[in-house]
């Protein structure tokens, strides 16, 4: 039996080869019960979603209503149009109690409309919400209360307006006039009327920015009192104003530094912190902080010195422009001993040129600042060491730092000419030029040939090269070009006025010839406006030494053009007293006249 059966699965097995299974969605399809749970349960969720929708929509609608309305509400208000913000607001309020903003700006609007003590009774409600303390509600209850029409007793004082619970705002104030409210004893009187923004009570209960801010610009427009009031905020002002004083175009400038030095010593370091945190360019931040120090004067100075044990390279240079502003000499040797050399000079060179001159001017002979960091080749600044020169007592020191720098001699020369024309520094000027000696005679000569230099400048130029004397008549017969030009006067004059004394030098300077003669020798002869103008100097000086020294000259000159002009400045200086009748000593010179 046991093989039979064994045969009949065989037999089933072997049937059911090559026989496909059924897929999932006929297995699904002969299960009618499973096909309608899915369709009950996708229409019910699609129900499902498009109720939640409608919904979300519907309450989109409704906010985005109350949204228009809150909006077009505190608009209107702020346009002066109270009754219409009303309508919005209200029906705000009506659709959501618990808009509390909404509330606040109704209570405002019937303020401004007139409505005074429904309005103190909103405001009183507002005031008892914990989410509701804010400085705009506080401002507009005392709006209202000055606005209300108060109930009079018997005896006319004023009865306060009461809580929406019935308690007393506080002891009513006695009525003193009409339209203002006086406590017993003060001279305080609020008008009950005319009362500022609610928005800027709020700030001033609050003292935040919006408040600083509006005060500094009644700073910084000049208006009385407000630098009192600016200084009473003490350390909230400080960011603003120093805010305004890195701003490059803010003005008032010294406005501001004056409330900030209204603050005295006593908050520097709050000061400091809060200049720490202003942002701005390197150079406006260290002449704020620069200046407030100034501002200070002596009693910040050990404050300030206190600041060098840190490494903040800004703060290090504002300790030094503070001290170098203030020449204070003794606390200025104690910052000098903590810097080192290369921090002093940088300083010296970037810090304005009125500071600079101050505290050169100041400087005893000696001084370490004379002595070491003004010599140094990285000092750069010889205009201020003459304008200082100027205003000290002494100019002797600082003259000799203009001397002794011989890496920096063309600079030292180029700013003591361009000092000759004030009268207060062309003395110290003058005698820098005549130190510097003979090294400088070409920037000398440079300046006195360019003809846009101002008229004093050009004099006082003339004037100290006349004092070198004949030694700058080599450079000057080399200022003459090859041919004429609109310097050549002025140069002939000043060479005249040399006199006698530069004859020799005169003639060495004919025989030498010019560089552009010596550079290009073929074409010498016709490079002869240089000796043309020394024989006409040398007519101009006349006497006896100009004959001879032309006499020689014609000995010696090949060229017959040049000979027969010097023919014909003998010719003219034989009938001077001086020429002693010389131009017929040679016969040469009478066959060259003759010609």
């Amino acid at each position: 039996m046991i093989v039979a059966g064994a045969a009949v699965v065989e037999l089933q097995e072997s049937a059911h080869v090559g026989v496909a299974e059924p897929a999932l969605l006929e297995r699904i399809a002969a299960e009618p019960a499973l096909v309608q749970l899915v369709v009950v349960v996708v229409v019910a969720a699609t129900i499902v979603g498009m109720w939640l929708r409608a919904a979300r929509r519907i309450r989109g609608s409704a906010g985005r209503r109350q949204l228009r309305d809150y909006l077009l509400g505190v608009e209107q208000y702020l346009s002066g149009d109270a009754d219409g913000a009303l309508r919005r607001l209200d029906a705000v309020v009506e659709a959501d109690p618990g808009h509390l903003e909404a509330r606040l700006f109704r209570a405002l609007a019937l303020t401004a409309a007139g409505r005074a003590q429904e309005a103190h009774r909103e405001h009183a409600r507002l005031e008892r919400s914990d989410e509701a303390g804010w400085a705009w509600n506080l401002s507009g209850l005392a709006q209202a209360l000055f606005e209300a029409d108060l109930d009079r007793s018997p005896d006319g004082a004023a009865v306060p307006p009461r809580l929406g619970d019935g308690r007393a705002m506080g002891p009513a104030l006695p009525v003193s006039g009409a339209g203002s409210l006086l406590p017993a004893g003060s001279a305080l009187a609020l008008p009950l009327t005319g009362l500022a923004s609610a928005v800027h009570c709020a700030d001033e209960i609050e003292s935040n920015r919006a408040h600083v801010l509006r005060v500094v610009e009644r700073v910084a427009g000049g208006e009385s009192g407000a630098r009192a009031e600016c200084a009473l905020l003490g350390m909230r002002a400080v960011p603003v104003l120093l805010e305004r004083l890195v701003t490059p175009s803010s003005g008032a400038s010294d406005a501001f530094l004056a409330v900030l030095g209204d603050l005295g010593a006593e908050p520097f370091e709050a000061v400091v912190e809060a200049w720490r945190a202003v942002p701005g360019d390197s150079a406006a931040r260290i002449s704020v902080l620069a200046r407030y120090g100034v501002r200070l004067g002596a009693a910040g100075l050990p404050k300030f010195r206190a600041l060098l044990a840190g490494a903040d390279r800004e703060v290090r240079k504002v300790v030094l422009d503070v001290h170098f502003a203030l020449v204070d000499l003794d606390a200025l040797d104690e910052v000098l001993e903590v810097c080192a050399p290369v921090e002093v000079l940088q300083r010296l060179n970037q810090i304005d040129h009125r500071t600079l001159v101050g505290v050169l001017s100041a400087l005893p002979a000696g001084h370490v600042l004379l002595a070491v960091h003004l010599l140094d080749a990285a000092f750069a600044r010889e205009d201020a060491l003459l304008d200082a020169a100027a205003l000290a007592v002494d100019p002797r020191p600082l003259e000799d730092v203009l001397v002794g720098r011989s890496a920096s001699s063309a600079e030292a020369a180029r700013a003591a000419i361009s000092r000759l024309g004030r009268a207060e520094t062309a003395p110290s000027a003058r005698r820098v030029l005549a130190r510097l000696g003979a090294g400088v005679r070409e920037l000398l000569i440079a300046a006195y040939a360019d003809l846009d230099q101002p008229a004093e400048v050009r004099s006082e130029v003339r004037r100290c090269l006349l004092h070198a004397g004949p030694g700058t008549v080599p450079q000057l017969c080399d200022a003459f070009g090859s041919a004429p030009a609109p310097t050549d006067a002025d140069l002939l004059e000043l060479l005249v006025d040399l006199g006698a004394d530069a004859v020799p030098m005169l003639v060495d300077a004919y025989r030498a010839g010019g560089w552009l003669e010596r550079l290009a020798r073929p074409l010498r002869r016709r490079r002869t406006h240089r000796r043309d103008s020394i024989v006409r100097i040398l007519r101009r000086i006349g006497g006896a030494r100009a004959v001879a020294a032309l006499q020689d000259l014609r000995g010696r000159e090949t060229d017959h053009d040049l000979a027969l002009r010097i023919a014909q400045a003998l010719h003219a200086l034989a009938g001077t007293p001086e020429a002693g009748g010389a131009s017929g000593n040679s016969p040469r010179g009478d066959s060259i006249a003759g010609a």
